[in-house]
Formats: C-alpha cells, sequence, structure tokens
C-alpha cells in the first residue's frame, strides 16, 4: 500500500510534465514565411513594410532587432494622422469622410519591467508608436490601423505587460526617439510568466486577448508559442 501511495502521485507529475513537454516542443518555423502569409499586399511591397529586414526563424530576431524588451503602456495615448490633401494640392477642399489618410500612428508612453537586449534600463519610459489611429466621423470614434498596416494588428491594453522588438529609433526630425514595432504583430506578444499553463492554452487563445484584430491569427500564434519558449521562461 505504500509504495502504492507514493507511486501514484510520481506517475501524475510525469504524465504532466511529458504532457507540458510535448506541447511545447515546436519546430523553429520561418517567421518569415508566417508574416508573408499574413500580408495582404505580397511579397514585392515586404521591404517596405517592414524595412528592418523579416528574419527568417524567431531564433534570428535577436540579429534583426535593437531593443527586446518588456514592459506596460501608460494610458496617455495620441494619435498623429496626416491627410493626403494637407501634403498635395488637389485643388478643392476634401469633405470630412472624404479625405484619405496618407499616414498615421499613435504614441503612448512605454515603461521598460524587464530588458532583453539593448541599452535601456528597468524603469526607463520610451515613446512607441503603434500602427493605428482613431478615426471620429459624426462624433463616432472607430479604431483604424494604419495605411499598409498588417490587418491583425490592433492597440495594446494599457496596463498589460508586452514584449516588444525595436528598431533603434531616429536620432532627428519628427519621429526623433520614437521606437516602432517591428514587422507589426509580429514584433508584440502579450507576455506570459514562466511555468504558466496559458502558455499551453496559446492555440485557443482568441484575437481579443492577443491584441490582436479579426482575421487568421494562426500564423502568430505559431510564432508567438516559440517567442515564448525563447523570450519568456
Amino acid at each position: 500500500m505504500t509504495w502504492k501511495k507514493t507511486a501514484l502521485p510520481v506517475l501524475v507529475c510525469l504524465g504532466l510534465l511529458t504532457l507540458f513537454c510535448s506541447c511545447n516542443s515546436y519546430p523553429d518555423d520561418s517567421l518569415y514565411q508566417a508574416i508573408l502569409e499574413t500580408d495582404n499586399n505580397a511579397s514585392p511591397l515586404v521591404e517596405y513594410h517592414y524595412p528592418a529586414g523579416i528574419p527568417r526563424t524567431v531564433s534570428e530576431m535577436p540579429e534583426t532587432a535593437a531593443l527586446i524588451v518588456r514592459g506596460t503602456f501608460l494610458d496617455d495615448a495620441q494619435g498623429d494622422i496626416t491627410y493626403l490633401d494637407e501634403v498635395l494640392d488637389l485643388g478643392r477642399g476634401a469633405a470630412p469622410g472624404e479625405r484619405s489618410v496618407l499616414s498615421a500612428q499613435t504614441t503612448s508612453t512605454f515603461e521598460i519591467t524587464k530588458v532583453i537586449q539593448g541599452d535601456l534600463q528597468v524603469g526607463d519610459q520610451i515613446k512607441v508608436a503603434e500602427p493605428y489611429y482613431v478615426d471620429n466621423q459624426d462624433g463616432v470614434e472607430t479604431i483604424k490601423r494604419s495605411p499598409g498596416c498588417s490587418e491583425l494588428y490592433a492597440p495594446s491594453e494599457p496596463g498589460k505587460e508586452y514584449l516588444f522588438f525595436f528598431d533603434d529609433p531616429f536620432d532627428q526630425g519628427e519621429e526623433a526617439g520614437i521606437y516602432f514595432p517591428l514587422w507589426n504583430e509580429f514584433g508584440r506578444y502579450p507576455v506570459i510568466y514562466p511555468l504558466s499553463w496559458d502558455a499551453l492554452s496559446i492555440p485557443s487563445m482568441t484575437n481579443e486577448e492577443l491584441s490582436l484584430g479579426e482575421g487568421d491569427a494562426s500564423a502568430y500564434k505559431d510564432v508567438y508559442r516559440q517567442v515564448v519558449k525563447k523570450f519568456m521562461w
């Protein structure tokens, strides 16, 4: 009886450990291909939308990114929209509902909670510009993606911890000192804490839980599981 009482918990633990390991033995699939599959603009425009270059695998992400950090957003988002008629002389003033957005972004303060790669320190606050804006038509506010942005990118939630991959910011001009997520949504991931069972439920997570818009997020989830293994555990 003593042996059975001792062996049963051990076998249960071994079974759970086997399940945990098997669920997290993910291949290092091509990140490049995953991004292409979620980009509606096809390969000829890839270099335009991802100027820093697309890493071929999750293992190569640190080679492309200048900064890899975790942190949370403050609730101080400020939108910046440039309309086509502000840049070009169209010969007439465009009606509010007919104005074409040339570029847009929303900038918030991001407070660093952990530095994985780069020169920043825990507690530093940086400005991060995300590729979305709030469109206000007749008092009705709608969140829209910036031109050329993947359909899956949605605003980050203030107070929620994220892992970001950034390039170095510009050192001059209007965008000096501002950080931009690399590879659109593939440069941002909600943080999952070590050994959290949430990591096993990534395939069933909703787009809203992942801070993503509507669309197929299967490629993002595949990369996310690899990112969790490499950068969060």
